[in-house]
């Protein structure tokens, strides 16, 4: 009985959990283009929608601060575990940064290595998901993932997200093959993904959690522990090989994530969990842009003024349904997509409210792809409309992607422009007074200019973040004694544009006033009457 089922195992691309049966199905005609080509195409849209203006926008803070960080030495990397350094664990992240950055600083090429990791992660996604629910259901899997607008966002981006998402996805397949067939060669193949995963982003903790979760879960498949053991081995072995990076984890206290500055501080309520759900189908460029959302608007508030919000709800929120009752007979698919599409949300949802720390989204990214497969088996589930089901998701997130790629208005913060306009300038030398957390992009693009951050103009923050305390400031009181300078303000989510001019207008009047994306600039010059005085 054991040897049959180690035979039955080995086939490679057997469906481990299938469907059931359809009775009043048509049988599947041959076709004349190779079973490959479907797949082929979806990764040219998803390479296409990855590389399409790849290096248009500036980079913003974040992307910033992790290139600051991998200019530094590979041995100055590799022992960045202090949170003096402004960092958490990530050197495998920064370690594939720092080599992009061997080739160029520009945009492009700083975000080129993720973009091709986020391409590679749609295949990895068919891969799992045809060892488990077979080939259809991993294309229609594959396409969704390839047009996510969330996961597009973050193929473009200088960061690790798209590394750490393609690694727990490589791992969990891994883990699945382990399942599937006993061999050792799978369990070294999950425990090396493991260990990287966990090298790249502490978050990986919680993958590697529910990963645990679903090695319980997973149906009997001749002697449970030949499976059970391997599994065990191979997450202890990353486990022990990781423990700088649970070191890490472990003193990573409340008042470090506020002291160092990690995300806009804000409190954590229940409402993020349907506001996930949103952003997992729309990305954000679909309704309020960040910068209304940093407001922190209420719900009735963004469906009166942005009602298309409401449409992602009422058709995924269906689908997902779907699919979660689908799982009730999947027994396989239920292991490993309940604990990767739900459980790792839920984990990063409670130790920001159990930690008192920013909720970000972005930190659940890994969850990404076993979502789109949810919402692909929850497709599956319509019968004859699959096409249909089909088609209307992929028009949905073609939308976001339209705007994320076309309307000006869900941009990132073009400070980039506001840079070159001031040193376009005959008043180039003067100095720049920056209002919001855009100084960090502002250094970066004017590395000729004097740019300090305004303090003392009213609505100040209660506590600066560590990472912006050694950056340059200056009081208002010093900057009033300045006949020209600049006023530039980004990301300004506490409103201190306004009450700075409020406080400026006695001494300085604006003279020349600019609007980029997310940016406002103005050239302020001293009163004719306070400049004769002071003659």
């Amino acid at each position: 009985m054991i040897a049959a089922l180690k035979t039955q195992g080995e086939g490679e691309a057997r469906v481990l959990d299938p469907p059931p049966v359809v009775l009043d199905e048509p049988a599947e005609k041959a076709s004349r283009f190779p079973r490959w080509l479907p797949l082929v195409l979806v990764l040219a849209l998803a390479t296409v929608l990855r590389f399409y203006r790849l290096g248009a926008e500036n980079f913003w803070i974040d992307e910033i601060f992790s290139l600051a960080q991998a200019e530094n030495p590979l041995s100055a990397i590799a022992g960045f575990w202090s949170l003096d350094e402004r960092m958490t664990s990530r050197p495998l992240g920064l370690t594939l940064l720092y080599w992009a950055l061997q080739l160029g600083e520009s945009e492009f090429i700083a975000r080129l290595p993720y973009a091709i990791l986020s391409v590679l992660e749609v295949g990895a996604l068919y891969l799992l998901s045809r060892d488990l629910v077979g080939r259809k259901v991993a294309l229609r899997a594959a396409l969704f993932l390839a047009v996510l607008p969330l996961h597009v966002w973050y193929a473009q981006e200088a960061r690790w997200y798209a590394q750490w998402s393609l690694l727990a996805t490589l791992s969990l397949w891994a883990l699945l093959r382990l399942w599937k067939t006993w061999r050792p060669g799978w369990a070294i193949a999950y425990g090396v993904a493991t260990l990287l995963d966990l090298y790249t982003f502490v978050m990986s903790i919680f993958v590697l959690i529910t990963q645990m979760l679903t090695t319980l879960l997973l149906p009997a498949r001749g002697p449970r522990w030949t499976f059970w053991k391997r599994a065990a081995i191979a997450m202890l072995g990353a486990v022990l090989l990781s423990l700088p990076v649970f070191l890490v984890a472990a003193g990573f206290r409340v008042e470090d994530s506020a002291e160092a500055g990690v995300g806009t501080r804000r409190a954590t309520s229940i409402v993020v969990l349907p506001y996930t759900f949103f952003v997992y189908v729309a990305g954000y460029t679909v309704g309020p842009t960040v910068a209304q959302l940093h407001a922190l608007p209420s719900p009735v508030w963004i469906v009166r003024e942005y009602p298309e919000v409401v449409l992602y709800f009422v058709y995924f929120l269906p689908l997902a349904a779907l699919g979660l009752w689908a799982l009730r007979n999947r027994p396989a698919s239920a292991a490993i997509l309940l604990p990767w599409a739900l459980g790792l949300p839920l984990l990063v949802f409670a130790s920001a409210v159990l930690g008192q720390q920013t909720y970000n989204v972005r930190y659940s990214l890994a969850a990404l792809p076993g979502f789109a497969l949810l919402l692909a088996v929850g497709v599956e589930s319509l019968g004859r409309w699959r096409s249909a089901g089909t088609l209307g998701a992929v028009g949905l997130f073609g939308l976001s992607v339209f705007n994320y790629h076309g309307n000006p208005r869900f941009d990132k913060e073009d400070v980039r422009s506001a840079i070159a306009h001031i040193q376009a300038g005959p008043e180039a030398d003067e100095p720049v007074a920056m209002i919001g957390q855009g100084i960090v992009a502002a250094i970066h693009y004017g590395e000729n200019l004097t740019v300090e951050q305004l303090r003392g103009c009213g609505r100040e923050l209660s506590r600066v973040p560590r990472k912006d305390r050694q950056l340059p400031e200056i009081p208002i009181e010093e900057i009033r004694s300045e006949p020209v300078f600049w006023l530039l303000a980004s990301r300004d989510w506490h409103g201190r544009t306004e009450s700075c001019l409020e406080a400026l207008d006695a001494s300085h009047e604006v003279v020349q006033e600019r609007s980029f994306t997310g940016v406002d600039l103005f050239l302020l010059r001293r009163h004719r009457v306070d400049a004769e005085q002071t003659q």
